[in-house]
């Protein structure tokens, strides 16, 4: 059986990149005879969860021996300086941890997998920065005020970005409301958007713009489609 707690407040980082502290106690109760705890601190580019705009925290680890998979999301308040999970099989393995804003947009994640060892009848504590994984965007979209579809089947949206690259040029189900990005510069991003009929022609289409993106905000932007003939 496995438990994660949350560390206390009062406990302070060690570091800022990936570190192992092993304290080993000669005293190991029966349950920890083959397995292991481990403690993951964390920070966000140096900020707590309330200054990085994180809300939840996905944690997924996976052995690379025994092929034991651990998974959790949890509430950045509660978990706000880390976890200790106990009762892990000893294995190395990989950590994957991301910190997401209240609409579930990816702020911050590791770089990379980063490997962990667990070992039976032991503790272990490491140390993880999280870094910035840009800035993101969700798009609503309205027609005449209305956010009924109607006769518009898809909506194409065309995302430019500040250095003049198409980020994104697809067609989205009507129904779906909107759309949503993840790790995008910050910086004046260019926009067009048409709403289109299953026949393939544009019904609807909304003024060209221009969209503000700033890191670490919510840039939520709903775009109202004007008619078109």
């Amino acid at each position: 059986m496995r438990s994660l707690h949350a560390l206390a407040l009062t406990t302070a980082l060690l570091g800022t990149s990936a570190c192992y502290v092993e304290v080993v106690d000669n005293d190991v109760p029966p349950s920890h005879a083959w397995t292991g705890d481990l403690t993951l601190r964390y920070d966000f580019d140096g900020l707590r969860c309330d200054e990085a705009g994180v809300r939840r925290i996905a944690i997924r680890l996976d052995g690379r021996r025994t092929g034991e998979v651990y998974r959790d999301n949890i509430d950045c308040d509660d978990y706000a300086h880390g976890v200790t999970i106990e009762y892990l099989s000893e294995d190395s393995y990989d950590v994957k941890l991301e910190g997401r804003d209240a609409q579930g947009v990816l702020l911050y994640a590791l770089e990379s997998s980063t490997p962990v060892q667990v070992v039976a009848g032991a503790h272990q504590e490491y140390d993880l920065h999280i870094v910035s994984q840009g800035a993101g965007l969700t798009l609503y979209w309205t027609f005449e005020g209305f956010g009924s579809c109607g006769i518009v089947d898809e909506v194409h949206v065309q995302l430019t970005d500040p250095d003049g690259f198409i980020f994104d040029d697809s067609r989205y189900p009507c129904e779906y409301g909107g759309v949503s990005y993840d790790a995008m510069m910050d910086g004046l991003w260019a926009l067009d958007i048409d709403g289109v009929a299953a026949d393939g022609r544009v019904h609807y289409r909304a003024t060209p713009r221009n969209l503000v993106i700033i890191e670490g905000a919510n840039n939520d932007y709903t775009i109202d489609l004007d008619s078109y003939r």
